[in-house]
């Protein structure tokens, strides 16, 4: 379009006048090509971003499966931090990693 004349738009004729007068000179190939380029992109992020968030939601509801089978129990809030409720209605204290201290 820009420099070849057999396009239908002269470079010359390119004025802010001559695209408010006529915008789809300029903005359908644009349109067009933005279009392709972001199902392209679209695609090419997509689906490898699909297939990590499912991969860590899986590894996620395992990790909380687990836990919650090795009666620790559900986490609350409890007093700014959370504890870990036992089925039974016990508490234990804060959650922390073996070996961990305050």
């Amino acid at each position: 379009m820009l420099g070849n004349p057999k396009a239908g738009i002269e470079t010359t004729e390119l004025s802010v006048t001559h695209l408010l007068a006529n915008p789809w000179d300029l903005l359908l190939p644009m349109t067009v090509g933005g279009l392709i380029s972001f199902g392209v992109v679209w695609t090419a992020f997509f689906f490898p971003l699909r297939r990590a968030i499912a991969a860590y939601q899986s590894r996620r509801e395992a990790r909380r499966r687990r836990r919650f089978a090795e009666d620790e129990g559900p986490l609350v809030p409890q007093h700014g931090h959370f504890e870990s409720v036992r089925p039974s209605g016990g508490r234990v204290g804060p959650l922390r990693r073996e070996g961990e201290t305050e």
